[in-house]
């Protein structure tokens, strides 16, 4: 430390760290076996703080809920404090078999509030980014339970309390449900997204799995509009015929995700389908169409007749309705 008259006008530690441990009476935050490096240092210029650091975390392991990480992160950080505001003007966080992430940040200490940011990250591997980061905030389900394979480019900007906008590019990317129900390959987009205005995306596929059957290459048209997704109509080959999906409608309503659709099912064979979905050898072929289906967060719901022609008759069925979908045991 350093100062004079006026006080104290600079500050600098560098702190070795080895074998520390913590933990706290909720459980929530703990670690053990930390080692690293840890440098810090600020000067006065009038009013202001300016200050940079470093942390280079080498190894142990941290749970800081949801969050569950190893060692071999490292930041750098640089900015500037006026006594109510921490401003990050530029850091640069590298996150083990992910990749580097840059952002700045304006963050309100008296009110603990995030004013303003924005992060950047180019060729993320998703893989280990979806396992370690993402996952742990999600609620069960599906989604929760899915890999997620490939590479992405992130860019976002946060203020006025939420997300303002999020730029992201999809690269061979695969995404796949625990149990394999659903999975699609080689996916590719490039997503321009804005909280307050409407834009449209091409999600390009190189194939996929439904219920064990194989699914074509395709190409949807997006339309987004906040957190309201539509897709007029998307086609997926599967076997030798095809699903059509019409009104593919996705939003946020009440805190939980929904979305509805309905469709038709072009004949396709069953001798093909019930090998590749792991049933006992049936022969004939299976067609449908499809009524409204919507999801409201738990349960799928079939308003209307759904028809199936199958074994060469006709199977109609009605309110149906399938809760936990997306759980390990569906019912």
């Amino acid at each position: 430390m350093a100062g004079n008259a006026a006080g104290l006008q600079a500050v600098k530690a560098d702190l070795r760290l080895s074998d520390l441990a913590f933990s706290d009476a909720s459980g929530l935050h703990a670690a053990e076996k930390i080692a690293g490096n840890v440098s810090f240092a600020a000067q006065r210029k009038g009013a202001f703080w300016d200050w940079q650091g470093d942390v280079a975390w080498q190894s142990g392991e941290m749970f800081w809920q949801p969050w569950y990480l190893r060692g071999g992160h490292t930041l750098r950080a640089s900015g500037r404090f006026d006594g109510k505001r921490v401003s990050v003007a530029q850091a640069v966080a590298d996150l083990p078999e992910v990749g580097r992430v840059t952002f700045s940040a304006d963050w309100d200490v008296a009110q603990s509030t995030l004013l303003a940011g924005a992060m950047r990250g180019d060729g993320l591997a998703l893989e280990k980014l979806f396992d370690n980061y993402v996952k742990p905030m999600l609620d069960k389900g599906a989604l929760a339970d899915a890999t997620v394979q490939g590479k992405a480019d992130v860019a976002a900007k946060f203020g006025n309390g939420a997300v303002q906008s999020v730029q992201l590019g999809l690269h061979e990317v695969d995404i796949a449900d625990a149990s394999q129900r659903f999975a699609l390959r080689g996916v590719n987009s490039e997503i321009a997204w804005q909280a307050d205005a409407a834009s449209t995306a091409n999600v390009a596929f190189a194939g996929g799995i439904l219920l064990g059957a194989p699914l074509g290459a395709g190409q949807w048209t997006v339309k987004l509009n906040g957190l309201d997704f539509a897709v007029p109509q998307a086609e997926l080959a599967i076997l030798d015929g095809r699903l059509t999906l019409r009104d593919l409608h996705i939003f946020r309503q009440a805190d939980s995700w929904r979305w509805q659709f309905s469709g038709a099912l072009s004949p396709i064979s069953m001798a093909q389908f019930s090998v590749a979905a792991g049933w006992p050898k049936m022969l004939g072929k299976l067609a449908g169409r499809i009524p409204r289906v919507s999801y409201d967060g738990h349960s799928v719901s079939v308003e209307g007749a759904l028809l199936f022609d199958v074994f060469d008759g006709s199977v109609v069925a009605t309110q149906l309705k399938l809760s936990d979908a997306f759980g390990r045991v569906p019912r």
